[in-house]
């Protein structure tokens, strides 16, 4: 009885999926619509043109914001489905002063993506910040702007390295070889106008090594005056930089070494020389004993 209705329950099942295999061979295919299945059909084209595309324009050199001592720079960009471009100026002079030149710089490309260029002049304006901003025209007049800030200055000086173990620290220097051929370093103590030490570079050095171990004994407030000269021995930058020197005080050894100038590590390094001495010694001693012995 039991293998019957097992027979029964196969076949019915197989009558089952026949059924479903065929109806779902009668079902439209996903992609056909109810228009294709009445013969009516719809085309649609979508044309994209050059011209439609957004303008695009971008600096790439220099980089944004930077700091630059030569007065020649060459700006560069890029750009795409770009017609026309004006490039403008924003110049702040060292006192705040501002001009502005609303067509520094025209450009007609025609739509044709590629890079750009121009040179800047900037010892014409003088000292100071440009930004220049470029405004691209695509089609039907649409914009695209970038900009971009250049800081001029002929020359900077900083300690980058504030102060080393050798009892030394370094100055460098940024300037404009065209415009600087002397760097003077004048070092004094804070509030005085005697200087204790002069540098002077005139082989176009970016570092100039400060040698206060030479002058100082003690912990001590410096002003470096920092000064560029051009041609001529005229003067085109000065500028002051505030410093302490640090001076490690040797620890104090007790009454008998007081008055000494040594160090810890010269204790470490005396204490291990005896050490190894004594040992020696003492190791010819034994060795003649057990000699002496064997006889």
């Amino acid at each position: 009885m039991k293998r019957t209705q097992k027979r029964v329950l196969g076949l019915s099942g197989l009558v089952l999926v026949a059924a479903m295999t065929v109806f779902a061979a009668t079902l439209p295919a996903p992609n056909v619509s109810a228009a294709e299945r009445t013969k009516a059909t719809d085309t649609l084209r979508v044309q994209v043109t050059n011209d439609s595309k957004a303008p695009v324009v971008d600096f790439t050199s220099p980089a944004e914001n930077v700091t630059v001592y030569e007065p020649d720079q060459r700006i560069k960009f890029k750009y795409e489905n770009v017609d026309t471009a004006t490039v403008s100026l924003k110049y702040t002079n060292e006192q705040g002063e501002v001009s502005v030149v609303d067509d520094y710089k025209t450009f007609d490309f025609g739509y044709a993506a590629g890079e750009g260029v121009f040179d800047a002049n900037l010892a014409k304006f003088g000292l100071g910040e440009f930004e220049f901003t470029i405004t691209a025209i695509g089609n039907n007049g649409v914009p695209d702007t970038d900009s971009i800030k250049i800081t001029y200055r002929i020359m900077n000086a900083e300690l980058t390295d504030r102060q080393k173990v050798d009892g030394t620290a370094d100055l460098n220097y940024s300037y404009s070889t065209k415009l600087v051929k002397k760097v003077v370093a004048k070092i004094r103590k804070k509030g005085s106008d005697e200087v204790v030490k002069e540098i002077v570079t005139t082989d176009g050095s970016k570092t100039i090594n400060v040698p206060f171990y030479e002058f100082t004994k003690e912990t001590t407030d410096y002003e470096i005056d920092i000064y560029g000269y051009g041609n001529g021995d005229t003067l085109v930058f000065t500028t002051t930089i505030a410093y302490t020197f640090n001076v490690t005080e040797v620890p104090k050894t007790g009454g008998l070494f007081r008055n000494l100038n040594i160090a810890k590590e010269d204790f470490l390094i005396t204490g291990l020389i005896v050490f190894f001495i004594l040992s020696v010694v003492a190791f010819g001693v034994v060795a003649r004993g057990r000699g002496s012995r064997k006889k």
